[in-house]
Protein backbone atom coordinates (compact mmCIF):
# COMPACT_ATOMS: atom_id res chain seq x y z
CA UNK A 1 0.00 0.00 0.00
CA UNK A 2 3.07 2.66 0.64
CA UNK A 3 5.25 1.34 -2.50
CA UNK A 4 1.67 2.25 -4.84
CA UNK A 5 1.61 5.20 -6.36
CA UNK A 6 -0.89 7.71 -5.20
CA UNK A 7 -3.26 8.91 -7.91
CA UNK A 8 -3.51 12.55 -8.73
CA UNK A 9 -7.22 12.13 -9.10
CA UNK A 10 -7.49 10.79 -5.51
CA UNK A 11 -5.59 13.64 -4.33
CA UNK A 12 -6.87 16.24 -6.24
CA UNK A 13 -10.71 15.36 -5.40
CA UNK A 14 -10.05 15.19 -1.69
CA UNK A 15 -8.35 18.34 -1.61
CA UNK A 16 -11.44 20.33 -3.48
CA UNK A 17 -14.28 18.46 -1.69
CA UNK A 18 -12.37 19.25 2.02
CA UNK A 19 -12.16 22.88 1.38
CA UNK A 20 -15.87 23.39 -0.56
CA UNK A 21 -16.85 21.09 2.41
CA UNK A 22 -15.44 23.10 5.32
CA UNK A 23 -17.19 25.87 3.47
CA UNK A 24 -20.19 24.08 3.25
CA UNK A 25 -20.19 23.23 7.00
CA UNK A 26 -19.62 26.92 8.09
CA UNK A 27 -22.25 28.34 6.51
CA UNK A 28 -24.80 25.39 7.50
CA UNK A 29 -23.39 26.03 10.92
CA UNK A 30 -24.52 29.59 10.79
CA UNK A 31 -27.67 28.57 9.49
CA UNK A 32 -28.63 26.60 12.30
CA UNK A 33 -27.59 29.03 14.55
CA UNK A 34 -30.68 31.16 13.08
CA UNK A 35 -33.06 29.22 12.35
CA UNK A 36 -32.26 27.75 16.04
CA UNK A 37 -32.91 31.53 17.08
CA UNK A 38 -35.65 32.35 15.15
CA UNK A 39 -38.80 32.76 18.03
CA UNK A 40 -41.34 33.86 15.36
CA UNK A 41 -43.47 31.51 13.07
CA UNK A 42 -41.64 30.86 9.91
CA UNK A 43 -44.13 30.90 7.85
CA UNK A 44 -48.11 31.55 8.78
CA UNK A 45 -50.64 29.70 6.69
CA UNK A 46 -51.43 32.12 4.35
CA UNK A 47 -47.56 31.78 2.72
CA UNK A 48 -48.56 27.73 2.03
CA UNK A 49 -51.70 28.27 0.41
CA UNK A 50 -50.29 28.57 -2.93
CA UNK A 51 -47.58 26.34 -2.76
CA UNK A 52 -46.72 22.84 -4.10
CA UNK A 53 -47.18 19.65 -1.27
CA UNK A 54 -43.10 19.27 -1.22
CA UNK A 55 -42.36 22.78 -1.19
CA UNK A 56 -44.98 23.16 1.63
CA UNK A 57 -43.57 19.66 3.74
CA UNK A 58 -40.01 21.57 3.39
CA UNK A 59 -41.07 24.71 4.87
CA UNK A 60 -43.29 23.01 8.36
CA UNK A 61 -39.66 21.48 8.16
CA UNK A 62 -37.43 24.06 7.48
CA UNK A 63 -35.69 23.71 11.42
CA UNK A 64 -34.79 19.81 10.70
CA UNK A 65 -33.59 20.48 7.19
CA UNK A 66 -31.55 22.62 8.18
CA UNK A 67 -29.83 20.36 10.83
CA UNK A 68 -29.87 17.80 8.12
CA UNK A 69 -28.34 19.99 6.07
CA UNK A 70 -25.04 20.24 8.94
CA UNK A 71 -25.00 16.51 9.41
CA UNK A 72 -24.20 16.06 5.56
CA UNK A 73 -21.98 19.23 5.27
CA UNK A 74 -20.27 17.40 8.44
CA UNK A 75 -20.04 13.68 6.79
CA UNK A 76 -19.09 15.39 3.19
CA UNK A 77 -15.77 17.09 5.20
CA UNK A 78 -14.99 13.98 6.87
CA UNK A 79 -15.32 12.17 4.28
CA UNK A 80 -12.99 14.18 2.18
CA UNK A 81 -10.50 14.14 5.05
CA UNK A 82 -10.76 10.23 5.15
CA UNK A 83 -9.97 10.42 1.62
CA UNK A 84 -6.86 12.35 1.20
CA UNK A 85 -5.55 10.18 4.32
CA UNK A 86 -6.30 7.02 1.40
CA UNK A 87 -8.39 5.55 4.65
CA UNK A 88 -10.88 2.89 2.87
CA UNK A 89 -14.08 4.12 5.08
CA UNK A 90 -12.93 7.54 4.14
CA UNK A 91 -13.44 6.16 0.51
CA UNK A 92 -16.67 4.10 0.89
CA UNK A 93 -17.91 7.06 2.82
CA UNK A 94 -16.97 8.82 0.19
CA UNK A 95 -18.62 7.00 -2.89
CA UNK A 96 -21.76 6.77 -0.91
CA UNK A 97 -22.16 11.03 -0.52
CA UNK A 98 -21.33 10.88 -4.34
CA UNK A 99 -24.20 8.59 -4.86
CA UNK A 100 -26.34 10.12 -2.66
CA UNK A 101 -25.60 13.68 -4.59
CA UNK A 102 -26.59 11.80 -7.74
CA UNK A 103 -29.92 11.37 -6.19
CA UNK A 104 -30.22 14.52 -4.81
CA UNK A 105 -29.66 15.86 -8.15
CA UNK A 106 -32.23 13.51 -9.70
CA UNK A 107 -34.63 14.59 -6.76
CA UNK A 108 -33.83 18.32 -7.37
CA UNK A 109 -34.80 18.38 -10.90
CA UNK A 110 -38.37 16.54 -10.29
CA UNK A 111 -38.81 19.49 -7.35
CA UNK A 112 -37.56 22.27 -8.95
CA UNK A 113 -40.28 21.71 -12.14
CA UNK A 114 -42.83 21.43 -9.63
CA UNK A 115 -41.96 24.13 -7.69
CA UNK A 116 -41.66 26.13 -11.48
CA UNK A 117 -44.99 25.12 -12.31
CA UNK A 118 -46.65 26.14 -9.35
CA UNK A 119 -44.83 29.70 -9.77
CA UNK A 120 -46.24 29.79 -13.13
CA UNK A 121 -49.56 29.02 -12.45
CA UNK A 122 -49.42 31.88 -9.83
CA UNK A 123 -48.02 33.88 -12.15
CA UNK A 124 -51.22 33.08 -14.79
CA UNK A 125 -53.52 33.60 -11.89
CA UNK A 126 -52.27 36.92 -11.19
CA UNK A 127 -52.92 38.09 -14.71
CA UNK A 128 -49.01 37.87 -15.83
CA UNK A 129 -48.11 35.48 -18.06
CA UNK A 130 -49.17 37.76 -20.90
CA UNK A 131 -45.76 39.84 -19.57
CA UNK A 132 -43.05 39.55 -22.24
CA UNK A 133 -40.88 37.32 -21.47
CA UNK A 134 -42.40 35.10 -18.99
CA UNK A 135 -42.21 31.85 -20.82
CA UNK A 136 -38.66 32.69 -22.02
CA UNK A 137 -37.83 33.51 -18.25
CA UNK A 138 -39.52 29.97 -16.87
CA UNK A 139 -38.24 28.12 -20.18
CA UNK A 140 -34.81 29.39 -19.64
CA UNK A 141 -35.10 28.42 -15.58
CA UNK A 142 -36.07 25.11 -16.25
CA UNK A 143 -33.29 24.38 -18.72
CA UNK A 144 -30.58 26.03 -16.37
CA UNK A 145 -31.99 23.58 -13.29
CA UNK A 146 -31.82 20.43 -16.23
CA UNK A 147 -28.32 21.29 -17.38
CA UNK A 148 -26.61 22.01 -13.73
CA UNK A 149 -28.28 19.04 -11.58
CA UNK A 150 -27.17 16.99 -15.05
CA UNK A 151 -24.10 17.71 -15.02
CA UNK A 152 -23.11 17.75 -10.71
CA UNK A 153 -25.34 14.09 -11.44
CA UNK A 154 -22.54 13.19 -13.58
CA UNK A 155 -19.69 14.17 -12.22
CA UNK A 156 -20.92 12.73 -8.78
CA UNK A 157 -21.87 9.35 -10.65
CA UNK A 158 -18.57 9.10 -12.72
CA UNK A 159 -16.32 10.21 -9.05
CA UNK A 160 -18.13 7.03 -7.10
CA UNK A 161 -17.54 4.89 -10.35
CA UNK A 162 -13.74 5.94 -10.37
CA UNK A 163 -13.46 5.34 -6.67
CA UNK A 164 -14.53 1.73 -6.52
CA UNK A 165 -12.09 0.96 -9.90
CA UNK A 166 -9.23 -1.75 -9.00
CA UNK A 167 -6.39 0.63 -9.38
CA UNK A 168 -8.29 3.15 -6.73
CA UNK A 169 -9.03 0.15 -4.53
CA UNK A 170 -5.51 -1.01 -4.27
CA UNK A 171 -4.55 2.25 -3.37
CA UNK A 172 -6.49 2.52 -0.18
CA UNK A 173 -5.56 -1.16 0.68
CA UNK A 174 -9.01 -2.73 -0.55
CA UNK A 175 -9.26 -5.68 -2.37
CA UNK A 176 -8.98 -5.59 -6.11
Amino acid sequence: MDNEPRSSMVTVTGWLFAVLSAGYFLLALLQNLLFSTARMPLFTAQDMEHVPHALAWMLEHVRELVLANLVLAALSLVASIGLLLRKEWGRLLFIAMMLVGVAWNVAAITLQFQFASAFEAEVARAGGSGEPGVATFFFIMKAMVLLFCSVFGAAFGWIAWRLAQPDIRREFGAWA
